[in-house]
């Protein structure tokens, strides 16, 4: 056997176990994400601790009787503002997180490794650790034309939801309350 032969046998298999170990990508991608020998069955979760309603909806439809128990728990140890540690050990899942949104933000990246779990069986052993780089993110509704509808918002904020984002500014430019001459003017409700 050659020198060429051998070394592509040799990059095959080094290819092969490099993406056995990658990261499931999460995004907006976390500061940072460490990655440990391993993976675990997936079978769903139990979700453990407490929790707004708002986390635990989240991961609802992941939830199973025999699953890896998650379990939530506010930490005072400083992971950043909005922060959180997401724990994938061999038998739970265990997420820090420093305010309720941090337990949010947390619940839509476990969510995101959840839903790739599905498609492929396992979870990766890790721990991710992640905060906001700026304290707005967002976007601003304002273009021309008509407006979306109420659904089409409540999408939108959603989706920002999901992308961690936690700013919505109104203010399309064919509003007839946002426009000249009437800007100045408000609405009655009664």
């Amino acid at each position: 056997m050659t020198i060429l032969p051998k070394f592509l046998i040799l990059f095959f298999v080094t290819l092969c176990l490099s993406i056995k170990s990658q990261a499931q990508q999460i995004y907006p991608i976390p500061q940072k994400t460490i990655l440990k020998v391993g993976r675990i069955p997936y079978q769903g979760i139990q979700l453990k601790g407490k929790m707004g309603t708002h986390v635990s909806s989240v991961l609802a439809s992941y939830v199973e009787k025999s699953g890896i128990p998650v379990r939530f728990k506010k930490s005072k140890k400083a992971i950043g503002k909005e922060g959180y540690e997401l724990q994938v050990h061999s038998k739970f899942i265990l997420i820090n997180y420093t305010t309720e949104r941090g337990a949010f933000y947390a619940a839509q990246s476990l969510k995101q490794l959840l839903d790739d779990a599905k498609r492929t069986s396992f979870l990766q052993k890790q721990t991710i650790q992640d905060f906001p780089d700026v304290a707005f993110r967002g976007t601003v509704e304002g273009f021309y034309g008509e407006p979306w509808s109420f659904e089409d918002r409540v999408a939108q904020l959603r989706f920002y939801g999901e992308w961690k984002m936690n700013t919505y500014l109104y203010g399309p430019k064919d509003d007839p309350y946002h426009s000249s001459p009437s800007w100045r003017e408000t609405i009655s409700i009664r």
